[in-house]
């Protein structure tokens, strides 16, 4: 079988600008490796997308708003009928049916952008399950992979409904697709671009996105280039906020982890004991954020039907937390000896 850590990798600099960027899971990395991207309807998509096809963004402007309106979809599936992440367990009926009237009323006044506990419980859904993520590069030739003037089959079909006299899709789109978007036109913006109808993308012209520092997780890719590409005049709905929060709790784990070690290595104890101690740490972080990973994962299934890959995307995260938090470990513990 093949090892996803064989796909090509290429460097986050200027030259990839304008560049043209795909989303995905770690978990479709192998396959990816295999038999490159296949096209295809996706799942909340059906009965609106009438071809398969690769969705992809242009450019680091394009990488952004992307982002910004993948996190205001997030927010809608985690307070409407979907209930993608299981807020309203335990809710009646009628009690669900009550808030996600009121959802569907804070969504389109965009009162939900002021409201800091919502924020709070969605951001951190999506700060840990970000990092599961991946960004590929594709080599992509006009007209013969794409079409800047291709159709958004979407925003086709909620204008054909809005003439009809039905404009609520048309007006949940105008929020979910922001002010970067032309909503009135059926043509495609760049932040959601699109392979010709049934084409996929070869192995060969794909590649993993990874920072200077060899990250390769989507969250510092989008932090990386936020800090260093970010066009200034672009407005976000969600995004700015998200990724304050992002860098917040980054610090805080940071903080937390080298106050505990600290604690330790400081504390009267003997060598042998701080050894014990650091690497009861050690299991503890694993199997906590083993766990995490676990129920963030479980919680998306109830509403996506997505098993395919968890077994090994839970080992995956196992592998990488060990592997990190052994080498800080391990060399305090020799620095102790």
């Amino acid at each position: 079988m093949a090892n996803k850590d064989y796909i090509k990798t290429v460097v986050l600099n200027d030259s990839l600008r304008e560049s043209f960027f795909h989303f995905t899971g770690e978990e479709n990395l192998i396959n990816i490796q295999e038999i490159g991207l296949q096209p295809r309807i996706g799942m909340n998509s059906n009965g609106l997308e009438k071809t398969s096809k690769i969705f992809f963004s242009k450019g680091f402007d394009g990488l952004l708003q992307n982002l910004d309106v993948w996190i205001k979809f997030k927010f809608h599936r985690a307070f409407n009928e979907v209930d993608g992440y299981c807020f309203y367990k335990g809710k009646t009926i009628e009690e669900r049916k009550r808030l996600v009237e009121e959802w569907g009323k804070e969504f389109l006044s965009k009162d939900y952008l002021k409201d800091d506990e919502k924020k709070e419980k969605v951001f951190e859904k999506i700060y840990k399950g970000i990092k599961t993520q991946k960004y590929l590069l594709l080599d992509l030739e006009e007209e013969i992979d794409f079409k800047y003037n291709d159709i958004d089959e979407i925003k086709e079909y909620n204008l054909e409904e809005k003439n009809k006299g039905n404009s609520t899709r048309y007006l949940y789109a105008k929020e979910m697709y922001g002010n970067y978007s032309n909503i009135d036109s059926n043509i495609v913006d760049k932040w959601n671009m699109h392979t010709l109808p049934n084409c996929g993308v070869a192995k060969e012209k794909i590649s993993k996105v990874i920072t200077k520092d060899g990250k390769d997780d989507a969250l510092s890719i989008l932090q990386y280039i936020y800090i260093n590409y970010r066009n200034k005049e672009d407005k976000y709905d969600i995004l700015d906020d998200f990724l304050e929060y992002s860098f917040k709790r980054d610090k805080e784990k940071n903080i937390n982890m080298d106050s505990t070690i600290n604690e330790i290595t400081s504390s009267s104890i003997s060598n042998c004991e701080k050894i014990v101690a650091l690497n009861s740490l050690k299991t503890e972080l694993i199997l906590s954020n083993n766990n995490e990973e676990k129920n963030n994962i479980e919680n998306e299934e109830k509403t996506s039907n997505i098993h395919k890959g968890v077994s090994s995307y839970l080992s995956l995260v196992l592998i990488i937390i060990a592997c990190y938090i052994i080498v800080i470990i391990g060399y305090i513990i020799y620095k102790i000896n």
